[in-house]
């Protein structure tokens, strides 16, 4: 409950910026210089949705032919299907297992799940296994109370001058 509250609308902010890196944000149905043919819209895997708020701002998107929406947590997952309803696939797996064919997708988006994946060298691989020829993948990363932490000791500052409490460990996970 706390993680809905107070961190996923934080994160569905960052979410937007790794989605503009992806050229989800671009209207597909034109090309680039007004002459050339149309760019087919893409197929994007999320690891670590969570909720889904930053799928859910996104979809629907000219852009985005298909979207899959993945995480562990079965919470999680209830939220983000609520949220999303039939815009997106949403699936129950480990990022370092996922249940799909080789190139199944042109983008994979994995927002601030890294620090949550007990086996990044596997989710690495699996990323780069899934991803088409040509494919983008955009990750973001939380280094707990570590330098480049800025956004989440930020955040605790704020949750605190609030009279909020603290921030769980590991983006809502006691590990």
């Amino acid at each position: 409950a706390w993680y809905v509250r107070h961190m996923s609308p934080a994160t569905a902010t960052l979410a937007l910026s790794l989605h503009a890196h992806l050229g989800l944000l671009a209207d597909f149905s034109s090309s680039d210089d007004g002459g050339g043919p149309r760019r087919p819209p893409l197929r994007v895997v999320e690891t670590h949705c969570g909720d889904a708020q930053g799928a859910s701002r996104l979809l629907p998107a000219p852009a985005v032919a298909s979207y899959t929406a993945c995480d562990f947590s079965p919470a999680m997952l209830a939220r983000a299907q609520e949220r999303l309803g039939d815009r997106a696939e949403v699936v129950n797996t480990d990022s370092a297992s996922l249940p799909f064919e080789n190139e199944s997708f042109d983008r994979y988006v994995s927002n601030l799940g890294c620090c949550c994946a007990p086996d990044l060298d596997g989710k690495l691989r699996e990323a780069h296994r899934v991803l088409a020829d040509g494919g983008v993948a955009a990750m973001s990363m939380r280094i707990a109370n570590g330098e480049g932490d800025t956004a989440f000791a930020v955040i605790d500052e704020a949750l605190k001058g609030f009279g909020l409490p603290p921030g769980p460990d590991r983006e809502g996970l006691r590990l």
